[in-house]
This record gives structure tokens, C-alpha cells and sequence, in this order.
């Protein structure tokens, strides 16, 4: 009787316990989804700055003359604002 008991309150302790692991299980997924997509945004943003190195090592080997000097600040601009925010 003892050992029916005993299975009786093992069983009520992981139903107690289910949401409970449930809830925990939810928070470390969703917590790698936003390091997966933090790891992916820190990698757009490192291939958009070689880009603009790249661009600017030909602009200068290449001596072109832009007509306006301040286009890097508003370039840094632009490129600073978050994605969700840019204009349509």
C-alpha cells in the first residue's frame, strides 16, 4: 500500500510540476531565437561595414571626387538608424 502511495504522489509531483517545465523549456528557446537573430544582425551590420570599407579603399585608390564631402555623416546616419525604423 506504502509503494502505491508513494507512485500516487510521484505522479501528482510531475503534473504539479509540467508548467512549470514547460514555461522553462519556452524561455531557453526563445531565448536562442534571439541570440540566433542578434548573431545574424551583428553579422549584416559587419559585412555592410567591410562593404563601405571596401568602397571607400576604390573611391580613394580610384581618386573619385564626391560632390559633397559631408556624405559619410549622412551615410552614418542612415546606416545608424534601426532597421524597423527606415522609411518605406
Amino acid at each position: 500500500m506504502e509503494k502505491r502511495a508513494q507512485l500516487t504522489q510521484a505522479e501528482e509531483d510531475v503534473e504539479r510540476l509540467k508548467p512549470r517545465v514547460t514555461l522553462t523549456s519556452k524561455r531557453v528557446t526563445e531565448a536562442g531565437t534571439q541570440k540566433a537573430m542578434t548573431t545574424t544582425t551583428a553579422r549584416a551590420a559587419l559585412k555592410q561595414t567591410r562593404e563601405t570599407r571596401r568602397l571607400d579603399a576604390d573611391r580613394y585608390v580610384l581618386r573619385v571626387s564626391l560632390a559633397s564631402e559631408d556624405w559619410r555623416a549622412k551615410a552614418g546616419k542612415l546606416l545608424l538608424r534601426p532597421i524597423c525604423c527606415a522609411p518605406i
